[in-house]
């Protein structure tokens, strides 16, 4: 999936491609925009969302998702990466996990996406 975001976002493909804006996903996806109420919602929905996977799978005294040691589990679950932090602003917990996820896969994890990451600083 990041592969095909750095493509749309590198060769500034028309939004039916891969749009990032969620208001550009809704009309597309339903022909009317997106209600800002709506999106607040969704978004606070998201948030609490977030805030679950924090209580139930980052437990205490395990370093990744409910294991001491990085899985498979944990890498499908950081197979998005993207320089944006808003969306783990208040999530530190996660946050802390996303980071040691990449830092023991590194150097790969950063050979991987190194396109990926100089696109991201341009834009």
């Amino acid at each position: 999936m990041a592969i095909l975001r750095y493509l749309a976002r590198k060769y500034k493909v028309a939004d039916h491609w891969y749009a990032d804006d969620l208001k550009v996903v809704t009309l597309r996806r339903t022909g009317k925009p997106m209600d800002e109420a709506e999106l607040t919602e969704k978004i606070e929905r998201f948030d609490k969302s977030l805030r679950t996977i924090e209580k139930v799978f980052l437990i205490e005294d395990k370093e990744y998702v409910a294991s001491e040691e990085i899985n498979i589990a944990n890498i499908c679950s950081d197979a998005s990466p993207s320089t944006r932090t808003d969306v783990l602003a208040n999530h530190p917990k996660l946050a802390a996990w996303k980071e040691r996820v990449e830092q023991r896969l590194r150097p790969d994890y950063d050979d991987v996406f190194k396109d990926l990451f100089e696109f991201d600083a341009k834009t």
